[in-house]
């Protein structure tokens, strides 16, 4: 996403008759406005990539103020997926439909026993353990189930 992003945006500074090295140097320029510094892609988190990709898009699609401000709320709609499929997660390894707060105390049980918090005071870094770690254990409850279906059918009536 940041090199074609990027891509547009160099072809909007060569149209402006900028010389390769001179596209450059605006890259690193955009980087120190979009983060206060200069920083690689290499080394950016996605909060980082985020606010870089607003600020190409600035640049390139200067008129299309809502692309700009949906790359910048970027950070809330990936919290709220993680939190969804956390919850999706903790459903299944309950074995089924459970109640909300049968299913909150599940996952703060969870994030308390990884981090010593609730699972509503989960930054985005351990929001992601979290949730890889429900997935893990919702991927074995899984298997689990279809191993006890295949040998349901195979033992005779």
């Amino acid at each position: 996403m940041y090199w074609r992003e990027w891509g547009r945006c160099r072809e909007y500074f060569r149209g402006r008759g900028l010389t390769s090295a001179e596209c450059d140097a605006k890259r690193h320029e955009l980087h120190r406005r979009a983060l206060g510094r200069d920083k690689s892609s290499k080394r950016f988190r996605n909060a980082d990539l985020d606010k870089v990709i607003a600020a190409f898009r600035a640049v390139w699609d200067d008129a299309n103020f809502d692309a700009q401000m949906r790359q910048q709320e970027q950070p809330d709609q990936r919290r709220e997926d993680m939190i969804t499929r956390c919850w999706d997660a903790a459903r299944v390894c309950m074995g089924g439909d459970p109640a909300p707060d049968t299913t909150l105390a599940y996952l703060d049980g969870t994030a308390h026993k990884i981090f010593k918090v609730e699972f509503s005071a989960l930054d985005e870094r351990r929001l992601g353990v979290v949730m890889g770690i429900l997935e893990k254990q919702e991927d074995r409850v899984r298997e689990r189930d279809i191993k006890q279906v295949e040998k349901m059918e195979e033992e005779p009536f």
